[in-house]
């Protein structure tokens, strides 16, 4: 029995010392890939190939177990490409192992807090300018759609009223056609007009309110009258142009007839 329960535990034993050495391998294998990754991350660093480094950084730090060498290089590998925030972390996860260049890595925490803070003013501004921009553009886009649209409603209204006089022509066209395939009918014969009687010549002018049935005022008496008053002046005309006459004679100068 004794022999029983010792040689399950010597077997147990075994697979740790395996399972140890195992790891110990990998371990090795872990730190020789570190090795190299970390090699070649810091030649690119050097040429300033930054993003080429910084995956190769990465992997070091991730192989060694976060070695404090690894963990600066990460860290100076994201200052270089502006990554502030990542590298104000692993600047801080280096100073906690407490390394001799303990005084510059807080400067340069404290140069970094600066420029976390610059870039954020810088990135806040950039924003607001780039959200300007679009929001003019979005305006000039809205005002040309407008445009576009009141260019469509005219068009539309211009072929409507084009449609109306089209509509209109046709059916002036078509009564045209209609009244001369009509018959013609003479225009009916125009109105009589009343006919106004015509005045009475011989009606006698009203009498007058003064008329007192004298002499005077009686037609007759001024028509006699009258053709009295044009026989004596013919008369008179024609004795005075008679050449037969003897020549009057006159005495002195006062023109009065002395005799014949």
């Amino acid at each position: 029995m004794v022999g029983r329960s010792r040689r399950p535990l010597g077997v147990t034993i075994i697979a740790l010392a395996q399972v140890v050495l195992l790891s110990g391998v990998a371990q090795a294998d872990d730190m020789e890939a570190a090795k190299q990754a970390y090699s070649t991350a810091s030649r690119f660093f050097q040429a300033e190939e930054y993003e080429a480094a910084l995956p190769l950084f990465q992997q070091a730090y991730r192989l060694s177990n976060q070695r404090p060498a690894t963990i600066f290089a990460l860290a100076q590998c994201e200052r270089s490409l502006k990554l502030y925030d990542a590298a104000m972390a692993h600047f801080k996860e280096y100073l906690a192992t407490n390394p001799p260049d303990a005084a510059n890595v807080k400067e340069t925490i404290t140069l970094l807090g600066d420029l976390i803070a610059v870039h954020n003013q810088a990135e806040a501004k950039k924003k607001a300018e780039a959200e300007a921009r679009a929001a003019e553009q979005a305006k000039k886009d809205q005002a040309a759609r407008d445009k576009q649209r009141a260019a469509a409603q005219a068009e539309a209204q211009r072929l409507a009223q084009a449609a109306v006089q089209k509509e209109l022509a046709a059916a002036a066209q078509r009564r045209a056609e209609a009244e001369v395939a009509a018959p013609s009918v003479p225009p009916p014969p125009p109105a009589a007009q009343p006919v106004a009687p015509a005045p009475d010549l011989t009606a006698s002018a009203p009498a007058s309110d003064e008329d007192d049935g004298s002499v005077l005022s009686s037609p007759w008496f001024w028509t006699i009258t009258s053709v009295i008053v044009v026989g004596g002046a013919v008369a008179s005309g024609v004795l005075l142009t008679r050449s037969d006459e003897p020549q009057q004679i006159y005495g002195g100068s006062t023109g009065v007839v002395l005799g014949r």
